[in-house]
């Protein structure tokens, strides 16, 4: 098991491509994904960290979409502030609040492997997620990888991983 920690993440606004699909489509969509995103980045000078990047992925069911077989998910960039995405990117609004952490490191298998030991810490801890939450904060929770090529030299879904892993707690 992976070490869990509670960080307070204040807001963020995340600018980035939406990428919608199946598992097996998510596995080509992401990459060409993050691509795009890179070479545009001249589009995008408020930048908190130029040298992070974040997938954020909404958790509630009202988030997800009517197609229950199919996720959503964001690639990009946190900014300062934005009047109005570039054409073809969005603006998601990401609440400050608590989130359970945790590192990925290793290969693919790691992935499930941390989001496991978030949902066992949650269990045993006395928290709760956010997507477990009655009212508006169910609909409001995200989970949040923060990637720096500084530790992860290659865009996801390269391996090995080496990222944080944020969710949403209530």
């Amino acid at each position: 098991m992976t070490s869990v920690s509670v960080v307070r993440l204040p807001a963020m606004i995340v600018v980035g491509s939406q990428v919608t699909g199946t598992y097996e489509a998510l596995r080509q969509r992401i990459p060409q994904a993050w691509e795009a995103l890179l070479s545009r980045l001249p589009e995008l000078p408020q930048r908190v960290d130029p040298d992070v990047f974040l997938k954020v992925e909404p958790q509630g069911a009202d988030l997800r979409g009517p197609n229950r077989d199919e996720l959503t998910c964001w690639v990009g960039v946190e900014v300062r502030a934005i009047e109005e995405a570039p054409p073809g990117m969005s603006v998601i609004h990401v609440p400050a609040g608590d989130y359970a952490t945790t590192r990925v490191m290793g290969e693919p298998a790691a992935v499930n492997a941390a989001a496991w030991d978030i949902f066992q810490w949650v269990r045993h801890s006395g928290r709760s997620l956010s997507i477990d939450a009655p009212g508006p904060e169910r609909n409001a929770a995200y989970a949040v990888e923060r990637y720096d090529p500084r530790r992860q030299r290659e865009m996801p879904p390269a391996a090995p991983f080496d990222y944080d892993l944020f969710k949403a707690l209530a």
